[in-house]
């Protein structure tokens, strides 16, 4: 078991995993029932990626018309699947979207008959779920402007330096309240010295606080392809993002650099929901997706971490290095409660709206 397993396996969370799995030929080889899959992303950079390293080559080889659209959001989930007749089939999203999804049956069982033997032996547990697979590994971080802070001059590091503007100078970028799951609680509280392994339950009074001190120079994002671009334009000179989709910019000439200290990692996960209409296609895409292959090409252009092991031997050195998994990274980082964020998605965001709109 190599190092990223056993840090994986050492953070898996306590959700049960899917029975024995089993592969068959005949429902690998079988004829699709329906020549269409409809996926929806998170559009943006991520999607173009997907559709390079998944989408197309998926098409390619099964002769299954991929249609994207955007906008995964749970609310829209929920509401599709209750009108019993979803518009989509198959998503990639937090693990807190797929923990309530699961929560509320929105999401169908993973028929893991598709799946290679090998793949599933090699997957770690947390990431082989009754109703989803894990998509890829992936960190938020703080991350800054090479211009404003340039190599040869104090450079933050630290989220207690976000916060701190008369010392580093700037504006700076959040996730707006509302935006998902993304950790801004998390960061108020390791500004405030709150250590790393004492963040939750999170004291959202105490979080609400600490925003507040930098809410005036703040620029909120919703789109997480917001903070990448603020930082290029030189509106902000730190930003909380992704970051998979710094590391590309960074790799197409950006001056930026990101902070893997007090990053927090996770990962997204495919499901299917219920009553989709190209369900057993969706099922073949998720296997497709777990491919070493396929699970390289994409961590090659998105710097997301692949969540099947298999797929590492695949990766080069260079592009090793800027994955969130390789241990000089992963070891500064800590592990999203995504049970905590499954529980208290709405309250956090109710009194971060509250606190902010006074």
């Amino acid at each position: 078991m190599n190092q990223q397993t056993r840090g994986l396996r050492g953070a898996a969370v306590a959700i049960g995993i899917w029975g024995a799995a089993t592969t068959s030929a005949q429902a690998q080889q079988a004829a699709p029932k329906t020549n269409e899959l409809v996926v929806v992303t998170w559009g943006g950079t991520l999607q173009e990626q997907q559709r390079d390293s998944l989408f197309r080559p998926f098409s390619t080889a099964s002769g299954i018309r991929v249609r994207e659209d955007t906008g995964p959001q749970i609310e829209r989930s929920r509401a599709e699947v209750r009108s019993g007749k979803p518009s989509f089939d198959t998503t990639a999203t937090n693990l807190a979207f797929y923990l309530i999804g699961k929560q509320q049956d929105l999401w169908a069982p993973v028929d893991y008959q598709y799946f290679d033997k090998a793949d599933l032996a090699a997957m770690p547990d947390d990431i082989r779920l009754s109703h989803g697979v894990g998509a890829y590994i992936y960190a938020h971080g703080m991350n800054f402007s090479t211009k404003a802070y340039p190599a040869g001059r104090p450079q933050p590091n630290s989220w207690a330096d976000f916060w701190d503007v008369r010392k580093f100078p700037g504006k700076r970028s959040l996730a707006d309240c509302g935006s998902a799951t993304r950790p801004v609680p998390e960061a108020a509280l390791l500004a405030d010295d709150v250590p790393m392994d004492k963040l939750y339950p999170i004291d959202i009074p105490r979080a609400v606080r600490k925003l507040k001190e930098l809410a005036p120079h703040v620029i909120w994002w919703k789109n997480p392809n917001q903070p990448g671009q603020l930082l290029a334009t030189g509106e902000v000179t730190m930003a909380m993002a992704p970051t998979g989709r710094i590391q590309t910019m960074i790799d197409e000439g950006a001056p930026m650099a990101i902070v893997w200290n007090q990053s927090q990692w996770t990962f997204d996960i495919w499901y299917a929901l219920k009553g989709a209409p190209n369900a057993d296609n969706a099922m073949r895409f998720l296997a497709f997706a777990m491919q070493p292959d396929q699970q390289a090409k994409f961590a090659k252009v998105s710097a997301l971490a692949p969540s099947n092991p298999r797929a590492l031997a695949l990766i080069d050195p260079a592009t090793t290095r800027k994955l969130p998994t390789h241990p000089d990274n992963f070891r500064h980082m800590y592990k999203k409660d995504e049970a905590w964020w499954e529980n208290n998605r709405d309250k956090w965001a109710e009194a971060c709206l509250s606190a902010m709109t006074r």
